[in-house]
């Protein structure tokens, strides 16, 4: 039993050590693993599926005074009337817009487009964006929920393209039921 207590405490410390924490924000039905504290915004956008306050969640990881990850989590919840709406071909729709209004704000091309689920029950888009020159790599998934959009992000200079970071954070995104 004392064996059992001393490992648990040590996987807590490492994990606290390393400055990642759980974030679950109030809204959104979501957590994530972040690697620090993460600035939240909200903004109303138009989108195809009219107006919508669109949340983002960004966290900058600094070396040597210089951006190197910035994590990104963005979500909005859907209107009544596109919830209605939604079907497979708009479920599409929706995703491979998102994915090429990713690259046209970056001026960036992409690399990789896959479809994806959540857990099989959610469908969602990865995709991977290279900026002119290849100096940046962005790595993405968009999920739509019964609620929700999500997208989560990492943007990382082509260096560290490689960096477990970016799986860890992409991957320790969950969906909460309402």
């Amino acid at each position: 039993m004392y064996v059992l207590l001393l490992l648990g405490t040590i996987l807590i410390a490492g994990n606290q050590s390393d400055g990642w924490q759980v974030l679950k924000p109030e809204q959104g039905h979501f957590q994530i693993l972040a690697p620090g504290k993460m600035r939240s915004s909200v903004r109303e956008i138009q989108t195809d599926i009219g107006k919508v306050d669109y949340h983002s969640l960004l966290h900058q990881r600094l070396d040597d005074s210089t951006v190197t990850f910035t994590f990104i989590v963005s979500y909005y919840k859907l209107n009544e009337a596109t919830i209605a709406a939604m079907d497979n071909a708009l479920e599409a729709d929706l995703l491979k817009a998102t994915v090429l209004q990713s690259a046209h704000a970056i001026g960036g091309d992409v690399i990789l487009e896959d479809d994806i689920t959540y857990q099989g029950l959610h469908p969602g888009k990865y995709w991977r964006i290279h900026t002119t020159g290849d100096e940046l790599v962005i790595k993405s998934r968009a999920y739509l929920s019964d609620e929700y959009f999500y997208s989560i992000q990492v943007a990382v200079h082509k260096a560290q393209a490689l960096s477990p970071d970016i799986d860890r954070f992409l991957d320790s995104f969950r969906i909460l039921e309402s």
